[in-house]
């Protein structure tokens, strides 16, 4: 698969924007205050939406579209 990646004409070298997990202790305490990005989608199954339930908190047992989060060094 081939990105592309340019700002203001010029070709952004897009290593500098990666970086490596942090460490799960770190990741808990900052996760209290961050916000969560998810990625989800609606798929169409038989002129509704389909959706899926959740297996963990915390929204266990609630319909949910497929997705989830996207943690750091993932690509959306």
């Amino acid at each position: 698969m081939k990105e592309y990646h340019e700002e203001n004409g010029r070709t952004v070298d897009i290593s500098k924007l990666k970086a490596p997990f942090m460490p799960e202790k770190d990741y808990i305490q900052a996760n209290k205050g961050l916000v969560t990005i998810c990625h989800d989608i609606i798929l169409e199954y038989n002129g509704g939406a389909l959706l899926v339930t959740r297996d963990n908190y915390p929204a266990k047992g609630l319909l949910f579209p497929i997705g989830g989060r996207v943690k750091r060094g993932m690509k959306t």
